[in-house]
């Protein structure tokens, strides 16, 4: 899934910034189509993965140059954050793809974990489109923040999860706040060990029928962390009963009046 937006590149950024609401995302700054396709849209490493692949194709009848370069990611505060990392390196970090053609990239883990029991690490990969008349900026700018003094036509920003357990499971508690003044505020918490993809979530009224819902992708909630959406609220609707959401893909409910939710 993937979320559109417009924004501008060419301002510059501090090492450590925010990013409100990160998804699979899909920057066109120009308006126009993109042309690269992307597979797969998420990378999982198991505790014992090295590396994984990425295949950018060419879908246009222009070259394509992009770079590609990997930050770690965390939720403080519920907003999400990207720095720089040396934890996992994109490799090749620059690439020029003739019309049609593909080009393999490998996301190489270089260093492991001090934890005897590896906790899950998120990142995000991004793929930004570089101009095709200007040159590839010098290799120092991989360790930069997203955007610090480079232009880019569309962005491609990728979940990357690694120490991952197998048998590692997200576990949301649901809460409501209000509703006042038109708009309901859902809650999220994530005490799981691992990320919590949130999709097609609704918000159920006491004879069972969804008073509010956001279709597609909600976002994701990190171990550990809370996140709040504000949904709009039908001034009709009596107050929200349970919480229905796809999380990870498996659809979950929780009644709002439960003290632990339901799987």
């Amino acid at each position: 899934m993937h979320a559109l937006m417009r924004t501008s590149a060419t301002g510059r950024f501090a090492a450590a910034y925010l990013l409100a609401g990160l998804a699979t995302l899909v920057f066109p700054l120009l308006g126009a189509a993109s042309s690269l396709a992307v597979s797969p849209t998420s990378l999982t490493f198991s505790p014992d993965d090295i590396a994984q692949g990425l295949v950018l194709h060419n879908r246009g009848g222009e070259v394509f140059r992009a770079q590609v370069r990997v930050f770690a990611w965390d939720q403080p505060e519920g907003d999400d954050r990207l720095e720089p990392t040396d934890r996992l390196v994109a490799s090749p970090p620059f690439v020029t793809i003739p019309p049609g053609e593909q080009q393999f990239v490998r996301i190489v883990r270089r260093h492991a974990g001090n934890s005897e029991e590896p906790r899950e690490e998120a990142f995000r990969l991004l793929v930004d489109e570089l101009p095709i008349n200007e040159e590839a900026p010098p290799p120092s700018t991989v360790t930069q923040a997203p955007s610090a003094g480079l232009r880019f036509k569309l962005r491609y920003s990728i979940p990357v999860f690694i120490n991952t357990p197998s048998d590692s499971r997200a576990t949301v508690r649901w809460s409501t706040t209000g509703p006042a003044t038109e708009t309901l505020r859902v809650t999220a918490t994530n005490t799981g060990s691992s990320r919590a993809q949130i999709a097609d979530l609704r918000v159920l009224n006491a004879e069972g029928a969804s008073a509010a819902t956001q279709d597609g992708l909600v976002g994701y909630v990190l171990p550990g962390v809370t996140r709040t959406w504000s949904l709009p609220w039908p001034t009709s609707a009596e107050i929200p009963a349970e919480i229905d959401a796809r999380i990870n893909g498996e659809r979950r409910s929780q009644s709002l009046s439960a003290r632990d939710p339901a799987d």
